[in-house]
């Protein structure tokens, strides 16, 4: 059997071509570097409850202690060549290679729970998760929102929407209000649920496709909506409505769709978010009345990010640059070419600008300037958002796995493999040190960090 290095985006969509059977398992490659690749396959078997006997190749680059991860696991390490073999003719050889020790695998699985039948071609962020004191939300491809036990990962319990003609899927992430729990689907439904029960508590049907988290200003008991409206030229638009009833109390339409969060600059009481049309507006909060724009040469997907100050606002744009933009005004502040777009949204922190590519690259940016003092280069496309976390900084990648940065340095200290591509930011409970993986796959992971 072959396993793929990323499942196809068509056809049977499969990880796995061809049988497994339950017969020891030999994984065979080219070379062997580090052993990443070789992570990913391990944890397909694993997750077929399958036995992997040893991994050959036709190279090793490192001395055979270094994949003593392996080892440890009762699975031998075997090449033909290593690159003392060639020494002569290459001039390299395994002690080449001893610039990097081994990285730690930084998480243990405490839980894991899929959702049946993703949806695998739609590669992208989908749902995240919000959490109360028990409970863990989060939404699926075949539209059920899932309320799990934060403890073991049970079922407390799910509500499935009405599908319509263009499907009910629910890639928003759900926002949590007072026992209540809101959340936007493909059928353009707002749903407002009891999160004790899962009763529905209300819907609003004001829009035709809402994929972006929703955002809610308890202060104000609002709940922003980012939405589309017409089925067939999506434009876009923002709502706000009333948490309580649901109630319209104001909308604002523009030319493209939205499917990033809003977020809310206290400082200036605006709400700031962006569009497909290029443009990042400016609403004001109390009326959705246009403050200002700006626009970029290429599409916005996902969510800005502002600064703790409140006075500068950060947008990636599918047009290769990223722009730090003044939020009392809309001018710019700095702009910065990356090597590819930018799905994802950008981080700040301590006055410094995380974000990433569709390069495969993960940037840090001075805030003040918009100077590059780092990049960190992953090993596929990164969809997902990074986030920092305890002092470390953390990025997903379509290579399924997750990433552990020094968020100074954009040195790697750690990685945790999964099978299916990550396309969501890290999540973390503060209040029991557990971390929460989604992927594109319905899948979600408790984690724990190892000491």
């Amino acid at each position: 059997f072959f396993i793929r290095k990323s499942r196809k985006k068509t056809g049977l969509l499969k990880m796995v071509e061809g049988k497994m059977t339950d017969e020891p398992i030999i994984l065979v490659d080219d070379l062997i570097n580090h052993g990443y690749t070789f992570d990913r396959q391990i944890a397909v078997t694993d997750e077929a409850k399958k036995q992997v006997r040893a991994v050959f190749t036709v190279l090793r680059f490192r001395d055979i202690d270094f994949y003593q991860k392996f080892h440890e696991r009762g699975i031998r390490v075997e090449a033909v060549f290593a690159l003392d073999d060639f020494h002569g003719s290459l001039g390299i050889s395994n002690k080449d290679t001893e610039d990097a020790r081994p990285l730690p695998t930084v998480f243990e699985t405490k839980w894991r729970f899929q959702s049946h039948d993703p949806k695998l071609e739609w590669v992208q962020p989908k749902s995240g998760v919000a959490m109360d004191e028990n409970k863990i939300y989060f939404g699926t491809d075949r539209g059920i929102l899932w309320a799990l036990q934060k403890s073991d990962g049970s079922v407390a319990w799910k509500q499935q929407i009405g599908l319509k003609p263009k499907g009910g899927e629910i890639f928003s992430t759900p926002v949590l209000w007072e026992g209540r729990v809101y959340f936007g689907a493909h059928d353009g439904n707002i749903y407002c649920l009891d999160a004790k029960t899962g009763k529905r508590l209300w819907v609003s049907f004001e829009a035709d496709w809402i994929e972006g988290a929703l955002l809610a200003l308890s202060d104000y008991q609002l709940l922003i909506v980012p939405a589309m409206f017409g089925l067939w030229n999506k434009e876009g638009g923002v709502m706000a409505l009333d948490l309580a009833t649901g109630k319209k109390k104001w909308e604002r339409r523009v030319k493209g769709a939205i499917t990033g969060a809003p977020v809310y600059a206290k400082k200036y009481d605006a709400l700031l978010v962006g569009s497909h049309d290029g443009n990042i507006y400016c609403l004001e909060r109390a009326s959705g009345r246009m403050l200002w724009s700006f626009k970029t040469l290429g599409a916005l997907y996902s969510a800005v990010a502002v600064s703790s100050d409140e006075e500068t606002v950060v947008v990636s744009s599918m047009d290769g640059f990223v722009y730090a933009l003044f939020v009392k005004n809309g001018m710019l502040k700095w702009k910065f070419e990356v090597g590819l777009a930018n799905y994802s949204s950008p981080f700040i922190s301590e006055g410094k600008v995380y974000v990433a590519s569709l390069d495969k690259s993960l940037y840090c940016l001075d805030l003040a300037t918009g100077k590059k003092l780092w990049s960190f280069p992953a090993r596929a496309r990164i969809f997902a958002s990074p986030t920092i976390i305890e002092g470390k900084l953390y990025i997903g990648s379509n290579d399924a796995r997750l990433y552990e940065l020094d968020p100074i340095t954009g040195k790697q200290t750690g990685y945790f493999q999964v099978t299916e591509r990550i396309t969501n930011p890290l999540y973390h409970d503060p209040k029991t040190s557990l971390f929460y993986l989604t992927t594109y796959a319905n899948e979600i992971y408790c984690l724990k960090k190892k000491d």
